[in-house]
């Protein structure tokens, strides 16, 4: 059985074509498709239509990644304690 879990991270990326930069919240789901979601404050939830790079969604996956990483080493260190 696999488990499966969204990360949800901020990040400082330009998700609208007629936006600027910003610090979106993103959503990204684990696993082999690693879909990226971006939540779009005027339809008030996350969606996979944006102006995302496949290269800044790969830096973004990246991210999570390492961001999963670190909340998993942390709470392990805790147990350690």
């Amino acid at each position: 059985m696999t488990t499966t879990t969204n990360y949800a991270i901020n990040a400082l990326c330009r998700p609208w074509a007629d936006r600027p930069r910003c610090h979106a919240s993103l959503l990204i789901e684990a696993g082999l498709s690693g879909v990226v979601r971006v939540y779009d404050d005027v339809a008030g939830h996350y969606t996979t239509c944006h102006a995302l790079s496949p290269r800044t969604q790969a830096r973004l996956r990246r991210l999570a990644r390492a961001e999963a990483e670190r909340e998993e080493y942390e709470s392990a260190r805790h147990f350690d304690d």
